[in-house]
């Protein structure tokens, strides 16, 4: 709370990237990971990613070497299935990731009891040891502000005693926050965006509003649908509503859903993507 006022919650983000096909175009080389600037274009995807403050980053394709740390790599089923099918790969992934910090909060959470008599002891202790009290005060204070530290715990000693207390949560008193650990926005972007940056997935979000999605659209007016963020449970929804996602369209995806376009305006398109030698020839000359 900021004078008086409530500050709105965080927005949890997260990209996924498809990065499979054929590339029949690039004389079938591994598009994504040809090398723009020195860097892999799928690198220039997820560095521009990861400074717009997206994670986890979900790769679709096949197993490559070179990709950065943290990245989460899955594959379509099958292989070669299309883009939804990738987008449907994609999201269940983000859902395991989900599930993994779900779980790891509950793992936490079930150390309530125990957790709850070292809160009552390190209580007991404070209140003989003054130190000890300004310590305790000192660590609640900051464990209340900081989520992270809250979740990890933060050390009192009882210099009397010599033994180090975890304070807890300042406001449960007992026990450890659970995470939110649900995906809210999910931005699907292609591999083969060597222009993308974190400015231009920024003004999608900011553009999202309450819509399903924020997509760019180019000069032409097409929509840019793999360089676009979307409302997870409104892709989730769409994917259901699909009789297969094997060979389905991006389009036949997304027609339903309320999608707000947006033009980008000043320089190099965020949305312009190598499929052929010519457009990657272009890339570099700009460069």
């Amino acid at each position: 709370m900021r004078d008086g006022h409530l500050e709105a919650r965080p927005v949890r983000l997260a990209a996924v990237v498809l990065a499979g096909g054929q590339a029949r175009r690039f004389g079938g080389r591994d598009k994504p990971m040809v090398a723009v600037g020195g860097q892999p274009m799928v690198g220039r995807v997820l560095t521009a990613a990861a400074e717009a403050g997206m994670a986890p980053r979900v790769v679709v394709g096949p197993p490559r070497e070179g990709l950065p740390a943290g990245v989460v790599v899955v594959q379509e089923e099958p292989p070669g299935g299309g883009p939804v099918a990738a987008v449907a790969a994609g999201l269940a992934a983000l859902d395991a990731e989900a599930g993994v910090a779900a779980r790891r909060a509950g793992d936490l959470a079930a150390l309530n009891a125990e957790a709850g008599v070292v809160a009552l002891r390190a209580g007991d202790l404070a209140a003989l040891d003054p130190e000890a009290a300004v310590a305790a005060r000192q660590a609640s204070d900051l464990a209340a502000s900081d989520a992270e530290a809250g979740v990890v715990g933060l050390p009192v000693l009882d210099a009397e005693v010599g033994v180090g207390l975890p304070v807890l949560n300042a406001e449960a008193g007992v026990g450890l926050p659970v995470l939110d650990a649900e995906v809210e926005v999910v931005a699907l972007l292609a591999g083969d965006l060597p222009w993308l940056s974190a400015d231009a997935i920024e003004r999608l979000v900011g553009a999202l509003g309450e819509s399903d999605g924020a997509v760019f659209v180019d000069e032409s007016g097409r929509r840019q649908v793999l360089c676009g963020v979307w409302r997870a449970r409104a892709l989730r929804e769409a994917v259901r509503r699909l009789a297969s996602v094997q060979g389905a369209s991006m389009r036949a995806l997304t027609e339903a859903m309320n999608v707000v376009e947006v033009r980008w305006e000043g320089g190099r398109p965020p949305y312009f993507d190598c499929d052929t030698e010519e457009d990657l020839r272009r890339v570099i000359d700009d460069e």
